[in-house]
């Protein structure tokens, strides 16, 4: 059996948002809206999962990767500053 590590979730986690986001971004210069709206959707989706797991079954905020990771992802998906 393979074991999840905060470090493999953060990477797959963060693969996948930049994935959505991209598809979002096609899908919005092919004039397709409510396609670009599904992707940006899924990748918000990514993230909290992505931020659940992390702080309710790995420790995240034991380590200090988690202070660089939530903003660096975060911004990703909502483009705006990181909240205080």
């Amino acid at each position: 059996m393979t074991t999840l590590s905060y470090t493999k979730l953060t990477r797959a986690a963060e693969a996948e948002i930049r994935a959505r986001l991209d598809a979002a971004a096609r899908d919005g210069e092919a004039g397709n809206a409510e396609g670009a709206s599904y992707e940006r959707v899924a990748a918000k989706g990514a993230f909290g999962l992505w931020e659940m797991l992390s702080l309710l079954h790995l420790d995240a905020l034991a380590r200090a990767s988690y202070a660089a990771d939530f903003p660096r992802l975060y911004g990703l998906v909502w483009h705006e500053q990181t909240p205080t």
